[in-house]
């Protein structure tokens, strides 16, 4: 009987399980993973000595000094630092990002124009405003310029949705979108420099490894704390019985986490049929990684 089992192996998994065994230093905890090869989305591969991070783009950066401290220290030293060097291609332009930050490159009209516009959607919205969509949000925040030239064309290629389609609630998550300091816009369409989205401007990266040191890092301090692996296991049933949850019919813990798809979830507990049809119209995007070496 464990007194927690994490189901999902990832990122999001170990850190709970090290906030858990942290606070909490009795609590037995299992983690599940249905891989054998643990890492999640900061899984990394070696080919032919290139190393490549598989589940996508990632560089280690915090606002908060606390858990950014915290991240570098799994990598026990073993890291590089580095300035942000973006550029958005606007016409014949190449624009420094955040492209708020970086109007000074572009040609005198669009400069004059995206700086008007953002200064009426300043203006004109109130301070009870709330948008509806993402799409709104991009338009109050940004005007009618930055978003239509940038912003709106730039996250239907991301989010592959009309971005009407999409809600808001999680762009107040704190440091999730950065929100623009109207100062620093001014200045740079007046030609004057400004950092934009600063937490990001310095950036960090294992120096070896590539971004699995990250997750190997904390595995190790987990693991030292007695928090147990169960890796390339597959669950197929989920049952609450009496005070306890029992997991294809073997494990039993008092509580579970999930770290894992919801959708997926549902079919393990045996939910009724309309939870799982209402699983299913989840909407989510699939990334391809490429790497070229």
């Amino acid at each position: 009987m464990f007194s927690i089992v994490i189901l999902g192996g990832g990122w999001a998994g170990l850190v709970y399980a090290l906030e858990l065994r942290q606070r909490f230093p009795g609590t037995d905890v299992l983690v599940i993973d249905k891989l054998t090869r643990l890492g999640g989305l900061l899984r990394s591969e070696i080919v032919n000595g290139f190393t490549f991070d598989i589940g996508g783009s990632h560089v280690i950066f915090s606002s908060n000094r606390e858990i950014l401290s915290k991240m570098l220290n799994f990598l026990n030293n073993g890291f590089v630092k580095h300035e942000r060097r973006s550029f958005i291609r606007i016409g014949n332009a190449l624009v420094l990002y955040p492209l708020e930050n970086g109007l000074y490159a572009l040609p005198l009209e669009d400069r004059v124009e995206a700086l008007i516009t953002f200064l009426e959607a300043q203006i004109s919205r109130m301070a009870d405003w709330k948008p509806r969509n993402l799409n709104e949000w991009i338009h109050g925040f940004f005007g009618k310029w930055i978003a239509e030239k940038y912003l709106v064309p730039y996250n239907r290629k991301v989010w592959k949705r009309d971005l009407g389609e999409i809600d808001v609630d999680w762009v107040y998550t704190p440091g999730r979108l950065p929100i623009p300091n109207w100062r620093d816009v001014v200045k740079s369409a007046m030609g004057i420099i400004t950092i934009g989205y600063s937490e990001q401007a310095v950036f960090y990266y294992p120096s070896i490894g590539g971004i699995q040191s990250l997750y190997n890092g904390i595995a190790r301090e987990i693991q030292s704390l007695g928090v147990k692996f169960l890796s390339g296991y597959v669950i197929e049933s989920i049952r609450r019985v009496g005070d306890e949850w029992v997991i294809n019919g073997k494990i039993k813990a008092r509580s579970i986490v999930s770290s894992i798809p919801l959708n997926e979830l549902v079919t393990y507990m045996d939910a009724p049929e309309s939870v799982i049809r209402s699983s299913r119209r989840l909407d989510y995007n699939r990334v391809f990684v490429i790497g070229v070496a």
